[in-house]
Formats: C-alpha cells, structure tokens, sequence
C-alpha cells in the first residue's frame, strides 16, 4: 500500500478540531503496551523519522503534509542524515 501526502492531509482534515500531528511515519509495526497503546518510551527512543517516502510533515503555513525532507528534520530537531 501506498500513502501519499495527499491522503495524510485529507484523513487528518477529517479529524476532529485539535493538533494535527506534527510528523507522519508510516512503518510496518509499532511497539504497543499492554493496553494496546503505542509505547511513548519507544516512540522517543527512535526520534524524528529520517526523510524518506515513509514519512511527512505538516506543514504549518499550508496545513498540508509534505514529504520530510533532510532539511525539513533538521529543522525539525533532528540530526542531519
């Protein structure tokens, strides 16, 4: 399957009125608690995701997501590539 920034920005537009996520990344399985909750500890361990085709940004002038590019990490907080 494949996600575009298209379909990032459409399903987070159907969402309800809150905080968009900041960062997208798609990845084939998440490490989940007990209560089948994503672990917060490793969410962090891993960090802002490197650019790649499997993660976006929002874009916060355009409210669109976009591709994460090198310079859009760094800009971000993360270490460059």
């Amino acid at each position: 399957m494949t996600v575009t920034a298209a379909d990032l920005t459409e399903a987070v537009a159907a969402m309800p009125v809150g905080l968009p996520a900041d960062v997208v990344h798609v990845v084939p399985e998440i490490p989940l608690s007990a209560t089948y909750r994503p672990t917060v500890s490793a969410l962090r361990a891993a960090g802002v995701p490197k650019a790649s085709r499997n993660a976006w940004h929002l874009d916060p002038d355009t409210g669109e997501y976009k591709r994460l590019t090198a310079s859009a990490r760094a800009h971000l907080g993360g270490t460059p590539d």
